[in-house]
């Protein structure tokens, strides 16, 4: 009886629990290879690197974008909102939260990229 309720526990939670899939949080503008927490578009210290980066983004020919909320990603200027194939082909993106701490995320709003913590060496 036991062995049947663990069995059955087991199927449960693995129907019940939903696969995470990381990308970009809510509430941030997308400027080329770099994104950042709405918050920051408030705060001076930030300006200039601001500034340089979405010359950087538009010389580089990548799109400028936002998201907030559960709102789809669009575009800066038009307000469309961009397009899975778009998405898709974005580049690896660093995130900047409003406390400024980094995150990497993978190309195509991919899942975060951690920080390589271990490496493997050999001892001789």
């Amino acid at each position: 009886m036991k062995t049947r309720l663990v069995i059955a526990l087991v199927i449960s939670l693995t129907f019940n629990i939903s696969t995470a899939f990381a990308e970009i949080p809510t509430n941030a503008v997308i400027l080329g290879d770099k994104a950042y927490a709405v918050e920051l578009l408030f705060d001076n210290s930030y300006l200039a690197e601001l500034n340089a980066q979405v010359q950087q983004a538009v010389a580089g020919g990548y799109g400028l974008y936002y998201k907030l909320g559960d709102a789809p990603y669009k575009e800066i200027f038009s307000g469309q909102a961009v397009a899975d194939e778009v998405i898709q082909n974005w580049p690896q993106i660093t995130f900047v939260d409003m406390y400024g701490n980094e995150t990497t995320y993978a190309a195509g709003n991919g899942d975060e990229i951690l920080p390589q913590i271990f490496k493997l060496v050999n001892i001789y």
